[in-house]
C-alpha cells in the first residue's frame, strides 16, 4: 500500500495544485508496511500549503481489528504542519457500514442521491470521474439551457454569462463586455445523456468540451465549472444535492459528509479524484457485518 501511496502523491505533485487532488482508498488490512504509509502521507501533508489540496479519505472494508486500530491512528494523530506554517490534517476514515447506513437514509428520504452515490459508487467501480449522472432528469433538460450562468475556475469566479439556445442544438454565448462565443450539444448515442462543448472567444477559438453533472452543473475539460443562477424567487430544490439532504437529516448521511473525499464529491468540487483499491488477500475475506 505505501508503495501505491507513493506513486499517487508523487503524480499529484507533479501536477501541482491548483486542482486539489482527492484521494479514495477501499482497504481491508493493516497493511504490511504501515509504517511506510504512515511516513509518505506524513511527508506529503508537510509539503502542501493547506488542507484542501490534497486529502486521502481510507475506507474500511470489513471487520479487521488491527485495520480499524491503523486507520484510527491516522484518522487521528495524523496531524503536522503544512509547508504554510498550519497545522494540517490530510487523512481521515470511515467504515463501509457507515456509509451502507448513509445510503439507507438518503433513499428513505427520497433525496437526490447524485453526489453521494456516485462519489462511492463510481469509486468501488474505479471510475475517474466521480460526478453521478441522474438519468431520470438530470441531463434531460427540456427547456434548453437558457439562462444566467456563473462560470468559476478553481475556487474563483471568473465571469457571469448569458446563454441562448435555439433549442435546436445551438447555443450563443454572451460574456462579459458583450463578447460572444458560440457553443452546441446533441443528444448521446443511448439517448441518456447530452454532449456539449463550445468556443473560446476569438482569437483562440478553442473548443471546449463539458461534461454534464445535472441540470444546473456543467463541467469543463479547460477545468472551469459553470452553475446556473436561479431566476428572482426560484429554487433549485427538485435537484438539491446529496449535500443539502445531508444537512437536513444530519444522522449518518451527515457523518459521512463530513468526510474529506464525500464532502468534495458531494459539493461537486472540482477536483483530480484517485481511487486507490486494495487487491490483498484481506479483501476476500466475508464481512461478518459486526
Amino acid at each position: 500500500m505505501g508503495a501505491t501511496m507513493d506513486v499517487v502523491l508523487k503524480e499529484a505533485f507533479a501536477r501541482g495544485f491548483e486542482t486539489p487532488t482527492t484521494v479514495l482508498v477501499l482497504t481491508a488490512g493493516c497493511p504490511d508496511d504501515s509504517e511506510q504509509l504512515t511516513k509518505i502521507l506524513e511527508e506529503a501533508a508537510k509539503k502542501v500549503d493547506k488542507d484542501s489540496d490534497l486529502t486521502v479519505t481510507f475506507v474500511q472494508v470489513g471487520d479487521d481489528e488491527e485495520a480499524e486500530k491503523y486507520l484510527a491512528h491516522l484518522d487521528t494523530e495524523l496531524t503536522t504542519i503544512s509547508a504554510g506554517g498550519e497545522e494540517i490534517d490530510i487523512v481521515d476514515t470511515v467504515k463501509d457500514e457507515d456509509i451502507q447506513k448513509a445510503v439507507t437514509e438518503l433513499k428513505e428520504n427520497k433525496g437526490t442521491t447524485g453526489g453521494l452515490i456516485g462519489a462511492f459508487t463510481g469509486a468501488a467501480l474505479g471510475a475517474g470521474g466521480m460526478y453521478f449522472f441522474n438519468k431520470q432528469n438530470a441531463n434531460k433538460r427540456t427547456e434548453g439551457w437558457n439562462g444566467t450562468w456563473k462560470v468559476t475556475k478553481g475556487e474563483e469566479e471568473a465571469a457571469i454569462i448569458e446563454v441562448k439556445d435555439d433549442l435546436e442544438g445551438n447555443l450563443e454565448l454572451t460574456w462579459p463586455g458583450n463578447e460572444t462565443s458560440t457553443g452546441s450539444y446533441a443528444e448521446s448515442e443511448d439517448g441518456e445523456t447530452f454532449n456539449i462543448q463550445h468556443m473560446t472567444l476569438i482569437p483562440t477559438g478553442e473548443v471546449i468540451v463539458g461534461t454534464i453533472e445535472d441540470e444546473h452543473n456543467i463541467t469543463w475539460d479547460n477545468g472551469a465549472h459553470w452553475e446556473e443562477i436561479p431566476p428572482e424567487g426560484i429554487h433549485w430544490g427538485a435537484v438539491a444535492g446529496a449535500a443539502a439532504v445531508g444537512a437536513a437529516t444530519g444522522g449518518a448521511t451527515g457523518y459521512l459528509l463530513d468526510k474529506k473525499f464525500f464532502e468534495k464529491a458531494s459539493n461537486k468540487v472540482l477536483s483530480d479524484y484517485v481511487v486507490v483499491l486494495d487487491r490483498s488477500v484481506k479483501m476476500t475475506i466475508h464481512d461478518d457485518g459486526k
